[in-house]
């Protein structure tokens, strides 16, 4: 039985644990192989890469699925005996004593089982970042932007050769040692997930391709913190958020396949960032609005490639429209101002507040007074360790701190002259703003400022 022809594979699918009876993470990596059940499911990995952005995805197959055994051998009957010349027990001596398991979190391991488990024994498989084994393949995906279809038909090919022969590899080879065999046949494909398409997902994840140019080209510098600044760089127009930190799995590598490194890798802890609307807008179409090939250079677009990003951007870009038809007008000239009125009454978020969230009362005024820069520069720059909040486990962190509008705190002196300032250079009566008088607090000043506002 050969092995269906699907044209891409998405970057991320939960992975079945077959021992059903693992539940608590301190015991994440002490499988058994207890399971009589048969089949295949898909695991997908990744680490992305410029020119086409690929993240590698990766086939499991369970020790009885012999037919799919069958078509990996049809594909290649050994995949993974040479790898760029060098023979696989090389590699083994490579990595021996640096891979104490197969699946695990986060490093030490081939596969990255990302904390906490999902729902119905599955888990969110990445790439090992900094690994010597890695589940990406950067520099043989260049081609894809711009390529034909035989070009990405040929790509996804070796992605999946690669991913499917290493995984048969670590199942199925005597020279893999036997603990780290016996663990790798304990994980399969998600039984329950594109069953009608033999458990494998439609797309390749493509994480980084051709872009726009718009008004604004989103760099590394958006993403930074302001100069001295508890809180990112401001955008006065900005239509949505981010927080999490521009990262990537590397931009090419530097064999031998297995103990070589990829290179233009990175990691940036970052304050959560503002977006502005100029990465949707392109410089000359008047009638076209982008959200997920946005405007932004490649470390830019590192931040920008997330899914909750673009859901905002698509709704901030739902809105923007809206206006245009309103209004008669390009979308070069929407007014932001409204724009964001209308995001702030629908509880998008526009600039980041750990303690007044949508729902809130005061959630609209807040927006505002925090996007005419009423927040920034209260809180100096943390150390870089410093910058997220107490992890809670795996990725998940609590809030940033720094960045709350402590609306029941007494408005001091300083602030209040700092805020009277602003109030009069976005165009308030500075003589009907309230002043600070020991128990005037910051949300009595800011709902009074916006009722001038209106």
């Amino acid at each position: 039985m050969s092995i269906p022809e699907f044209q891409r594979i998405p970057e991320k699918v939960a992975v079945r644990q077959r021992d059903r009876g693992v539940q608590n993470p301190n015991t994440l990596m002490r499988w058994c192989w207890q399971s009589e059940e048969t089949g295949c499911g898909l695991l997908a990995v990744g680490g992305g890469a410029v020119g086409g952005g690929f993240r590698a995805a990766a086939v499991v197959f369970v020790q009885q699925a012999c037919e799919y055994f069958d078509g990996c051998r049809e594909v290649e009957p050994h995949p993974l005996h040479q790898v760029d010349g060098v023979e696989i027990e090389v590699a083994v001596e490579a990595v021996a004593g640096k891979i104490q398991r197969v699946f695990g979190y986060q490093s030490g391991c081939i596969f990255k089982a990302h904390l906490p488990p999902l729902p119905n024994d599955k888990f969110d498989i990445n790439d090992v970042s900094n690994g010597i084994i890695r589940l990406s393949l950067p520099g043989q995906n260049l081609k894809w932007p711009d390529g034909t279809e035989d070009d990405r038909a040929k790509i996804y090919n070796e992605h999946l050769r690669d991913q499917v022969g290493l995984l048969y590899f670590l199942q199925n080879d005597a020279d893999v040692p036997e603990k780290f065999r016996n663990e790798a046949k304990g994980w399969g494909w998600c039984k329950d997930e594109f069953a009608e398409n033999g458990h494998l997902p439609l797309q390749l994840y493509v994480r980084e391709a051709r872009r726009m140019v718009g008004r604004h080209v989103y760099t590394e510098k958006d993403s930074e913190h302001a100069p001295g600044d508890a809180r990112s760089v401001r955008h006065p127009e900005a239509i949505a958020i981010g927080d999490y930190g521009n990262n990537c799995h590397g931009t090419a590598h530097e064999p031998p396949r297995f103990g070589g490194k990829h290179t233009g890798e990175f990691y940036k802890v970052v304050p959560p960032y503002q977006i502005p609307y100029g990465v949707i807008v392109p410089t000359k179409v008047t009638n076209l609005l982008v959200v997920g090939a946005v405007s932004s250079s490649h470390v830019g677009y590192c931040a920008l490639r997330l899914e909750p990003i673009w859901s905002s951007l698509g709704q901030a870009a739902g809105h923007a429209a809206h206006l245009v038809i309103a209004e008669k007008k390009p979308v070069q000239d929407v007014p932001v101002a409204k724009l964001q009125t209308r995001l702030h009454g629908v509880g998008s978020a526009i600039v980041y507040f750990s303690d007044v969230l949508p729902g809130h009362a005061d959630y609209a005024a807040v927006q505002w007074w925090g996007t005419a820069g009423g927040f920034h520069g209260l809180a100096a720059t943390p150390p870089k360790n410093t910058i997220r909040g107490k992890n809670i486990v795996g990725q998940y962190y609590e809030a940033f701190p720094h960045h709350a509008a402590e609306l029941d705190k007494v408005l001091d002196n300083a602030l209040s002259m700092r805020w009277l300032a602003l109030g009069k250079q976005i165009g308030l009566d500075s003589e009907r703003l309230p002043r600070a008088d020991g128990k005037l607090t910051r949300g009595d000043w800011i709902r009074s400022a916006s009722r001038l506002a209106r």
